[in-house]
């Protein structure tokens, strides 16, 4: 497996990824990633990780390696010439799979990412002959698209792979326009760590810390502080329902660009009494927040092509047993089944956004059923372990 960043680094690539490696069952499982930062600990894992801190080197030095390493072949050469920082950047992360590679023999090389992990994987594959498997996310496909040296190489990594496993059918739509092989691209949804995420009941604890009323009706919004999650939405539906449900409490947690912008509009907006910013979430206390709350909610959005290409918080929610609000965008309509799971909403309207949360507070039933189907849903289909034997099953179904 080659990937950018890998556990302990929290976010949703990274646990999709160190799930497959985790749950790979045919062989060792070996995986490439960037160093940590020196005050973390390094892990201990059933796996091999190999850590390796960027060092940019020259330019012209590193590709002329790469294209000794690619056996000079044309395309890769121009390919490689037109991306100045893979180059700078990456050859060295190169040269550590080549060397591995030459004491494992034919292999089946996982990229995390198109790009860089699908490149290294391209090379990887045109020196060792092994088979490639890239994995699309969602917005990351649009980002690429936007310069043409990027988008070039994301038609080759995919034209050339073996398989290519898209978190959703929204994702997979993405790269329809490249016109790759039907048989190649498939679509499996990812799923939730249910030993990590479960009901418990953390709930006074938390409200208590937070100095929120044990009685108070409390949405959560856990993730990224970024536009396309829509905080800004929730807060003025918030505003919107405030004379008719003055118990209702919006917690934001997690940190990001967007803080100061959505610490302002709360003042704005005059409901800073009713909204907790809680900051950084430690891993082992996620759980617990997410247990806290009444209704999980994202009213995610399309900001300038970045997108919710699934939602996984959406799942690690309803492990749970909470029920959801989600913007009708990107891949969260496979994440949160409307009026099964949760409620989908357009989320660039703030008045339905409000609605749907008045229809959670005033009908406790609805809200019941609706966690209850989740909650069904990530025990028997949504978790790691069965999504993960889809992924190697389609896997192995290509290569054998």
């Amino acid at each position: 497996m080659i990937a950018s960043a890998f556990h302990p680094v929290e976010g949703g690539i990274e646990t999709y990824m160190y799930q497959v490696a985790k749950n790979w069952p045919h062989g060792e499982s070996v995986v490439f990633t960037q160093g940590l930062a020196t005050d973390e600990p390094q892990p201990v894992s059933a796996f091999k990780v190999h850590r390796l801190h960027h060092k940019s080197g020259s330019y012209i030095l590193n590709l002329l390696r790469l294209a000794w390493w690619v056996r000079l072949h044309p395309q890769t050469c121009f390919l490689l010439a037109s991306n100045r920082d893979f180059v700078k950047r990456e050859t060295p992360r190169v040269r550590r799979v080549l060397q591995e590679l030459s004491k494992q023999g034919r292999c089946i090389l996982q990229a995390a990412t198109v790009i860089p992990n699908g490149v290294i994987g391209l090379i990887a594959k045109r020196v060792s002959g092994g088979k490639l498997v890239v994995y699309l996310h969602g917005s990351e496909i649009n980002r690429f698209k936007k310069k043409l040296n990027n988008r070039m190489l994301l038609k080759a990594v995919l034209s050339n792979a073996d398989c290519i496993i898209a978190n959703s059918r929204y994702t997979a739509s993405l790269v329809s326009d490249l016109h790759l092989r039907e048989d190649v691209l498939r679509t499996v949804n990812i799923g939730a760590d249910t030993s990590r995420f479960f009901p418990l009941d953390s709930r006074g604890r938390i409200l208590s810390e937070l100095a929120i009323p044990r009685d108070a009706f409390v949405f959560l919004t856990m993730g990224r502080l970024i536009r396309r999650k829509g905080h800004d939405r929730v807060l003025q539906a918030l505003a919107g329902i405030g004379s008719s449900h003055d118990n209702a409490y919006y917690v934001i947690a997690g940190r990001g660009p967007e803080e100061r912008r959505l610490r302002e509009l709360v003042e704005q907006l005059g409901v800073s009494e009713r909204v907790r910013f809680t900051g950084y979430i430690p891993h082992h206390q996620v759980n617990d927040y997410l247990n806290s709350c009444d209704c999980f909610i994202m009213a995610n959005r399309e900001e300038s092509g970045d997108v919710e290409g699934y939602g996984l918080v959406f799942l690690e929610a309803a492990a749970c047993r909470k029920p959801a609000i989600a913007g009708r965008s990107g891949g969260a309509v496979e994440a949160v089944l409307h009026d099964v799971t949760g409620l989908l909403v357009d989320p660039s309207r703030p008045d339905e956004i409000a609605r749907a949360m008045e229809l959670m507070i005033t009908d406790p039933e609805l809200a019941s059923r609706l966690a209850g189907n989740g909650f069904s849903r990530v025990r028997g289909e949504l978790n790691w372990e069965t999504v993960c034997s889809i992924i190697n099953t389609q896997i192995l179904e290509l290569f054998i």
